[in-house]
């Protein structure tokens, strides 16, 4: 991580058009706007957030009667577009949207802000904030890993889990779905994969 900041913006506010080296992840906490990137416009409103990835040429600007406010952070590294793209974070689509109610991601951001003097509490929040973004994104991806013969059964728990989530199911029924033959050991292959047990998951993203 780079640097931390927050913003209050005025009506109208706007940066760009403007080319970053870095990428800088944006959280509204109050307010909107939009972001203007690879020649769409995108809004965001309170409680999502958006990226602009290094070198491309973007734009964003505050609304007039609803001006956001919003914590941003420039970050890089090698893990960290895999990271973005696990969370459905993309050029094509650069604004995280949460399937339900997440509040740690506010307070990982505000965390970061309070702390940006703290080098290795901010790399512990960080690596927080991520498991939020991907365990809460409405448009979240499993990573794509050529030759992996575990993603197939992944795919399908999720699968599962999504079809049957009224249900009282448990992580026996969940494995027995996907034809794996121990239920503790695909639980640990879920959670490498996911971040999550199927416990978890299934709490997150479908709570009663």
């Amino acid at each position: 991580m780079y640097e931390v900041g927050s913003y209050r913006c005025p009506p109208c506010y706007s940066y760009g058009p403007v080319v970053r080296e870095h990428y800088v992840l944006h959280f509204i906490r109050e307010g909107k706007g939009f972001l203007r990137l690879g020649g769409k416009a995108f809004p965001v409103h309170q409680n999502q957030a958006f990226i602009t990835p290094p070198d491309e040429l973007l734009y964003y600007e505050a609304d007039e009667k609803e001006p956001w406010s919003y914590i941003w952070i420039i970050i890089n590294g090698k893990k960290v577009p895999d990271l973005f793209h696990q969370a459905g974070i993309t050029i094509e689509n650069p604004i995280y949207t949460p399937a339900y109610p997440c509040p740690e991601i506010g307070n990982c951001m505000q965390s970061l802000l309070v702390n940006m003097g703290n080098e290795y509490q901010c790399i512990g929040t960080l690596y927080q904030l991520f498991h939020f973004l991907i365990a809460s994104s409405s448009d979240r991806h499993l990573p794509e890993t050529d030759g992996d013969a575990s993603l197939p059964y992944i795919r399908k728990a999720i699968q599962f889990i999504t079809e049957k989530y009224p249900e009282p199911i448990k992580i026996q029924h969940i494995a027995n779905s996907v034809g794996y033959p121990d239920p503790f050991a695909f639980s640990k292959i879920f959670k490498q994969k996911t971040c999550l047990s199927p416990t978890e998951y299934r709490k997150l993203h479908f709570p009663s």
